[in-house]
């Protein structure tokens, strides 16, 4: 019987979900066969209240326009329940970002945070590449490029390697260095062998991922890649790992068939902190990048909104004897923290966010962008969390393409 259903969705005037200069009017669309209550419970990404509301619904009507201007007035991102018991329960959850480019953050950045990464590339710079590169025939029979695995050397004299997709034409290639989220070491490669646009890829295993985890391997648990040695900052994880995407660069650089005025970054979550830190080290040689939701970055306010990350450091810190304190592991957690990266960014830069992303939420991915003096744009998808975010290649591509200089054919 129809009347018995009962539902409940929350919709907005913004199609992104993101409130400028307009009013922040939000409607609730219901069905109920009786008088209901619903409670609309607004927090923000601090997991702060800023409303809590009991609001009565009549049957015979079927929207109800909730004005939000003054309880959301502040740029920040909202989380907005509303919960509806009538015969039973139901209920809907939406995120509203409010001014997302005013976001305030804490833009310090630790005093010798240049010094620390001068060092690091003058280490690297120390260390020869001995770059080599083997064809994969069976890889080469699926796919209309050439297909390589490269290897080379890095910091610590770590082997790390890649997938290198070469277009079978001549000439000079725009590049696209791929960079690897957390635990992800390109396992599935098909999107890149399928792929048919004239243009050279690097799919890059950093230390610890697919098939450079021979040497370096502590794994995704406790310490895993993120907590290794997270008591000393020269040791730790992802000092050598932002040298190994300075490394890739290198090998790109190196190479004939690659355009050299035209090669990007890319990648997401870990690999959206990877592309911002290579875009910043190599500044002068990197020509877009775009990024998705960024790990590490804006650490002092992830452990906040992502109360589990913490957690995580101080198991990871309890592995370890606790030999420093936790505040002593947050101040070497800034060295890395690629927000203090992102003002050093002179390319173009596309960044891409999910709403509903609680691995890394919006906040920190504005942190950094909103660092940024570069030509920058943002795409906002009001309905997707952290795995989705992965399913934007396509457009992301397609903007690389355009910005690498509208010149990539298709074979």
């Amino acid at each position: 019987n129809g009347d018995n259903t009962e539902s409940i969705k929350i919709s907005m005037p913004i199609k992104n979900h993101v409130f400028i200069g307009e009013d922040k009017k939000i409607t609730i669309h219901y069905h109920t066969s009786q008088k209901a209550l619903v409670r609309l419970n607004v927090e923000n990404d601090f997991h702060e209240p800023i409303m809590d509301r009991l609001i009565t619904l009549n049957s015979k009507d079927s929207v109800k326009i909730i004005n939000l201007n003054i309880p959301c007035a502040s740029p920040a991102f909202y989380q907005i329940t509303a919960v509806m018991h009538g015969k039973g329960y139901c209920g809907d959850a939406q995120w509203m970002a409010v001014n997302p480019e005013q976001v305030k953050c804490r833009n310090a950045v630790i005093d010798d945070f240049d010094d620390y990464w001068t060092t690091a590339k003058s280490e690297l710079a120390s260390i020869s590449p001995k770059y080599r590169i083997h064809k994969v025939d069976s890889l080469c029979m699926k796919s209309k490029r050439d297909v390589y695995i490269v290897e080379m050397q890095s910091l610590g004299n770590i082997t790390i390697r890649g997938y290198y997709f070469v277009p079978r034409t001549s000439g000079k290639h725009p590049a696209v260095l791929q960079v690897p989220g957390y635990g992800w070491g390109f396992e599935n490669i098909d999107g890149m062998l399928s792929d048919n646009t004239d243009r050279i890829e690097l799919a890059l295993c950093v230390r610890g991922h697919g098939i450079s985890a021979d040497v370096f391997n502590p794994g995704f648990g406790v310490p895993g890649v993120w907590g290794y040695k997270l008591y000393d900052k020269d040791s730790i994880s992802y000092r050598g790992i932002y040298m190994d995407c300075v490394r890739a660069v290198d090998f790109l650089c190196s190479r004939e068939e690659v355009d050299n005025h035209k090669i990007a970054v890319k990648g997401g979550s870990q690999g959206g902190g990877l592309t911002l830190a290579t875009a910043a080290l190599c500044s002068d040689r990197i020509a877009a990048c775009a990024y998705f939701d960024p790990f590490p970055c804006d650490m002092r306010h992830q452990i906040k909104i992502r109360t589990t990350c913490e957690t995580e450091l101080k198991n990871d810190l309890t592995y370890y004897g606790n030999r420093c304190t936790f505040d002593d592991v947050m101040k070497i957690q800034d060295y890395i923290d690629t927000r203090s990266f992102a003002s050093k960014i002179k390319c173009p830069v596309l960044f891409t966010v999910a709403l509903f992303d609680d691995d890394c939420p919006a906040h920190v991915g504005f942190a950094a962008y909103n660092m940024m003096t570069s030509n920058k744009r943002y795409e906002v998808y009001p309905y997707d969390g952290h795995i989705q975010g992965f399913t934007h290649d396509k457009y992301i591509m397609k903007w690389l393409d355009v910005t690498l200089g509208d010149c990539v054919t298709h074979l």
